[in-house]
């Protein structure tokens, strides 16, 4: 499974921090992005909270990531701005508002942690 957006800094790194805590630890879960930054202190704070060590994440591109043993790609921002992939990929469309520009306070933080948890969670009922 791999989670993607263009930095990977926050969305992604926090949907594959809530999916290595929730899913069957068997299942290979990776994250990436088109123009990779810096790990974002909100992403660092949510995977602090769930228990992930930041201190082994980092954010990456596509060349990262091994993928073709990824059978679902799922894009945390808009599809057309997301990292390219191979066209037989199953892929889902996640689009959920990045925190870091949208976000002033700790609500809409929360916010954006809860809508990505809980389709993490959804993931988990297939």
């Amino acid at each position: 499974m791999l989670f993607r957006c263009v930095e990977n800094s926050r969305r992604s790194q926090v949907a594959e921090a809530w999916a290595c805590e929730l899913l069957p630890a068997s299942l290979k879960v990776h994250s990436a992005g088109s123009k990779p930054g810096a790990l974002n202190p909100w992403a660092v704070r949510l995977m602090q909270e769930v228990g992930a060590a930041p201190s082994t994440h980092r954010a990456k591109g596509l060349r990262g990531v091994p993928v073709a043993e990824v059978d679902l790609a799922i894009a945390l921002c808009l599809e057309e701005i997301c990292p390219e992939l191979p066209l037989s990929l199953r892929r889902e469309s996640w689009a959920t508002p990045d925190p870091a520009r949208t976000a002033a306070d700790e609500a809409a933080l929360g916010q954006a942690r809860h809508e990505i948890k809980g389709k993490v969670e959804e993931l988990t009922a297939r």
